[in-house]
C-alpha cells in the first residue's frame, strides 16, 4: 500500500499489534532508584549490550515502571555496563528473520509506544553514553532530555547495509542532530564522533569516561534541586513544539520498517554482514 496521509493512520492502527507485558525478573537490564533517580542500566556486556527480544522487553518494562514512580522518581538516567553503551539490535535477530511479521510488528509497536512514554513523562531523562553507542540506542539517547557522552564514543546508525532505515528513530533523531548530520549517518552510515554532536548541541558534554558517572550525577543533582511541576510543565512546553508532524514522521517510518522487515532482504543483509565482519576477525556472535 502507497504511504500517504489519508490512509496512513488506518494503516498503523491495522498492523499495530498492543504493548507487550515485560518479564517479571530483569536479565538485561538493571534498575535501580537512588536518591529519586531511575538508574535503567543496558546489561549484557557479554554482547557490547546488543539489544535482543528480552533487552528490548525489559527496557520497555523498566522505562514504565521509572515513569509510574513519579513523582518519587524524578530523573531517569540511561547507562551501559561494560565497555560500551550498547552496539544496537543484536546481529542474530536479522539473520535469523525474527524481525519479521508478526513479531517485527509487535516490537516496533512497543518500541515506539515505549519512546513516546518517555518523551512524555514528567521526569527529565539523561543518556550516559561511552564507548559505542549505535543504531536503537543512538534513538533511546535522542529521547532524553540531555546526553553526556565519554570522550572518544562512537555514535553510528547502520541500518542501511541491512536495507533498513533506523527503528522508529530519523524523526526523533531529527529534533536534536542537524540533518546534514544525520543524512551522512543515516544515508551514508557514517560513524561520527562526539566532536560534531557536541557543537550541534546534541550532547551537553563531553567528558573523559573516568569522569562521567561524577557529570552525571552533578547534572542530576542540579535537575533535583529544581522545582518539580515547573520541570514538568516546561517539558511539556518544549516537547509538544511541532509534536504533530513528528508524530506524522514516526507513523511513517513505522510503516516503512515494517514493509522491509517483512521481506528477505534484511536477514540476508544481516547474515552476510555477519560472516565478512567475522572473517575479518572484528566480530564475535554472541551467544
Amino acid at each position: 500500500m502507497p504511504l500517504s496521509k489519508d490512509n496512513l493512520n488506518e494503516s498503523v492502527a491495522a498492523i499495530s499489534a498492543p504493548p507487550l507485558q515485560g518479564p517479571a525478573e530483569y536479565q538485561c537490564i538493571k534498575l535501580q532508584v537512588i536518591n529519586g533517580c531511575a538508574w535503567i542500566t543496558l546489561h549484557r556486556p557479554e554482547a557490547l549490550n546488543a539489544w535482543s527480544p528480552r533487552l528490548m522487553h525489559e527496557l520497555c518494562d523498566a522505562v514504565q515502571r521509572s515513569v509510574d514512580g513519579w513523582p518519587e522518581i524524578r530523573c531517569i538516567v540511561f547507562n551501559g555496563e561494560g565497555r560500551a553503551f550498547s552496539a544496537g539490535g543484536d546481529m542474530k535477530m536479522f539473520e535469523s528473520g525474527e524481525t519479521r511479521s508478526p513479531w517485527g510488528r509487535e516490537v516496533q509497536s512497543l518500541l515506539t509506544a515505549t519512546y513516546d512514554t518517555l518523551t512524555a513523562a514528567p521526569q527529565t531523562s539523561i543518556a550516559m553514553i561511552h564507548g559505542h553507542c549505535v543504531g536503537s540506542s543512538f534513538v533511546l539517547t535522542g529521547c532524553c532530555d540531555f546526553r553526556i557522552a565519554a570522550t572518544g564514543t562512537k555514535f553510528l546508525l547502520p541500518e542501511i547495509y541491512l536495507g533498513m532505515v533506523p527503528g522508529i528513530g530519523i524523526a526523533r533523531l531529527a529534533d536534536g542532530v542537524p540533518g546534514h548530520l544525520l543524512k551522512r549517518m543515516v544515508l551514508l552510515g557514517e560513524a561520527l564522533e562526539t566532536t560534531p554532536l557536541q557543537e550541534a548541541g546534541f550532547l551537553l558534554d563531553v567528558v573523559p569516561e573516568s569522569e562521567l558517572a561524577e557529570s552525571v550525577g552533578a547534572l542530576v543533582k542540579k535537575l533535583q534541586g529544581q522545582s518539580a511541576p515547573a520541570l514538568e510543565l516546561a517539558r511539556q512546553v518544549l516537547n509538544n513544539v511541532s509534536s504533530s508532524d513528528r508524530e506524522l514522521a514516526n507513523q511513517f517510518e513505522f510503516l516503512a520498517n515494517i514493509n522491509l522487515l517483512e521481506g528477505n532482504g534484511v536477514s540476508e543483509a544481516a547474515s552476510q554482514f555477519l560472516k565478512t565482519r567475522a572473517n575479518k576477525g572484528e566480530l564475535k556472535k554472541t551467544n
